[in-house]
C-alpha cells in the first residue's frame, strides 16, 4: 500500500512539471503589444505556433492527466479493498490462532486418554491371551462337536431322502384318490342326467317350473294370439278390405295352421338332421337308428333339446324369416300386408310349442259333432260344426287338452255357454261395424 501511494504522488509531481513552462508560456502570449516590429510579429506567429503545439500538447496530457486519475481512482477503490481484505485477515488469523490454542488443549487431553487407552490395551491383550486360550478348548470341543453333527446330517440325509420317497408316494396316491373320486363323482353326475332324461325326455307330463315357455304358459299366449291379434286383423280384413266373416275367419285360421306346420316340419327336420349327423360320428348308419341305445347320443339329444327351448330368441328370429317368406307366398299381398303382426306373433308362438318335447298339438279340422269340451261357441251353437274359428291346443298329440278352441254351431239357437271373450268380441265386432 505504501509503494502504491509514493508512486501515485510521483506521478502529480511530473504533471505539475510539465504543466507550468505551459501556464507561463499561455500569459506570455496573451499580453497585447501593438508597437512591435515586423520581426517581432513574425516572432509573435513561431510563438503562437507554439502555443498551439503546447495547447495540444497541454491537451494530451490533460487527457492523460484524466486517465491518470480514473487510474488513481480504480487503485484507491483496491487498496479500501485490500485494507479490508487484510483487516478480515488479521481477524481471521486471531481466530485461528485461538483455534491453535484449543487444538493445543484438546491434544493435551488426547495424550492422556490415549496413555489410559494404552493401559487398557495391555489389559485387554493379557485377556485376549486368555481367551485365546480358552477359544482353542472351545475349538477343540466344536470340532467334537462338528464331526457328530456331519454323522447326524449324514443320518438325517437319509432319513430325508426316505421321507421324501414316502411323501411322493403319498402324494401320488392321494392324486390317484382324487381322480378317482371325481371320476366316480362325473359318473354318478352322469347316470344322474342319464336317470333325469330317461325319465323327462319325450315326457310332457315333468314341467320345469324355471322354465319361463313351459307348457301352460305358451297356453296362455295362444288364447292372448286369439283375444288380441285376431280380433285386430279381423277389424281390418272386415273393414278396409271387404271381406265376409267367413272369409276372414278362413284366412286367419289358415295363417295359424300354415305357420304351424312349417314350424312343425322345420323343428323335425332339425332334430333328424341333428339325429343323422350325431350317429355319423357315432358310427351308425341310418337303418340302426331306431335299435340304437349309445348313451351319449341320447344324452346330446337331449341337451340339443334343452339348448333350442333355451336360446330360442335367436333361431326364431331366423327361422320365422324363412318361415314367413313361405307363408307369404300362399297369402295374397293385400291380405298379408293387413295381417303382419299377426303373421309375425302367430309364427314365434308355433315354434315356441313346436320345439317343446313332445311338441304340443292344434287341430283344426271340422268335426261333424259339435264338442263343448273341445270347443267353445263363436256366436252360434249347435249340435253340428260350421267351421272351425279358432283351433283347440293339446299339451301333445293325443294328449290332454290345454286351451279350448272356438268353432261355430250349425243351429241359430243362442246358448248360455257363450263365454264373456266372445260377447266382448261380438261386442266390439258390433260397434265397428256401426261406424262403418
Amino acid at each position: 500500500m505504501t509503494t502504491i501511494r509514493a508512486a501515485m504522488i510521483s506521478v502529480w509531481d511530473w504533471i505539475r512539471a510539465l504543466i507550468s513552462p505551459l501556464t507561463w508560456l499561455l500569459d506570455h502570449v496573451r499580453s497585447p503589444n501593438n508597437d512591435k516590429s515586423q520581426a517581432e510579429l513574425s516572432a509573435r506567429n513561431k510563438t503562437i505556433r507554439r502555443k498551439q503545439e503546447h495547447d495540444t500538447l497541454l491537451t494530451e496530457k490533460e487527457r492523460e492527466v484524466t486517465k491518470l486519475r480514473t487510474e488513481n481512482t480504480h487503485l484507491l477503490t483496491r487498496c479500501t479493498s485490500l485494507d479490508k481484505l487484510a483487516n478480515e485477515r488479521e481477524l481471521k488469523v486471531v481466530s485461528l490462532t485461538k483455534d491453535y490454542k484449543q487444538l493445543q488443549l484438546i491434544n493435551e487431553d488426547l495424550k492422556s486418554q490415549n496413555s489410559t487407552y494404552n493401559r487398557q490395551v495391555i489389559t485387554l491383550q493379557r485377556d485376549g491371551r486368555q481367551l485365546q486360550t480358552r477359544n482353542e478348548d472351545i475349538s477343540r470341543k466344536l470340532t467334537e462337536n462338528e464331526e457328530q453333527v456331519d454323522t447326524l446330517k449324514k443320518d438325517c440325509s437319509q432319513l430325508r431322502t426316505r421321507n421324501e420317497e414316502l411323501s411322493r408316494q403319498l402324494k401320488e396316491n392321494e392324486q390317484q384318490i382324487d381322480s378317482l373320486k371325481k371320476e366316480c363323482g362325473q359318473l354318478r353326475t352322469r347316470l344322474s342326467e342319464v336317470l333325469s332324461m330317461q325319465v323327462t325326455d319325450g315326457n310332457p307330463n315333468i314341467t320345469n317350473l324355471r322354465c319361463q315357455n313351459r307348457s301352460d304358459k305358451l297356453a296362455e299366449h295362444f288364447a292372448e294370439l286369439y283375444d288380441n291379434h285376431w280380433t285386430d286383423c279381423y277389424q281390418i280384413l272386415t273393414g278396409h278390405l271387404r271381406k265376409t266373416e267367413e272369409e276372414t275367419i278362413h284366412i286367419l285360421l289358415q295363417i295359424v295352421q300354415t305357420s304351424y306346420d312349417l314350424c312343425l316340419d322345420r323343428s323335425q327336420s332339425n332334430l333328424t338332421s341333428a339325429k343323422d349327423l350325431l350317429f355319423t360320428l357315432a358310427g351308425t348308419s341310418s337303418g340302426e337308428h331306431e335299435k340304437a341305445t349309445d348313451i351319449f347320443i341320447q344324452e346330446t339329444l337331449h341337451k340339443l333339446k334343452s339348448f333350442r327351448e333355451k336360446n330360442f330368441t335367436h333361431a326364431s328370429s331366423k327361422i320365422g324369416k324363412e318361415i314367413k317368406a313361405k307363408l307369404m307366398s300362399t297369402i295374397r299381398e293385400p291380405e298379408a300386408a293387413a295381417c303382419n303382426s299377426f303373421i309375425d306373433e302367430c309364427i314365434r308362438l308355433c315354434w315356441m310349442m313346436c320345439i317343446k318335447d313332445p311338441p304340443m298339438y292344434i287341430v283344426c279340422d271340422k268335426e261333424a259333432v259339435f264338442d263343448q269340451n273341445k270347443y267353445m261357441p263363436y256366436t252360434k251353437t249347435g249340435p253340428e260344426v260350421s267351421y272351425v274359428v279358432w283351433p283347440a291346443l293339446y299339451l301333445h298329440r293325443n294328449g290332454p287338452l290345454m286351451r279350448e278352441g272356438v268353432a261355430q254351431g250349425e243351429s241359430r239357437i243362442e246358448r248360455p255357454r257363450n263365454t264373456k271373450l266372445n260377447a266382448a268380441k261380438r261386442e266390439s265386432l258390433g260397434s265397428y261395424s256401426k261406424q262403418e
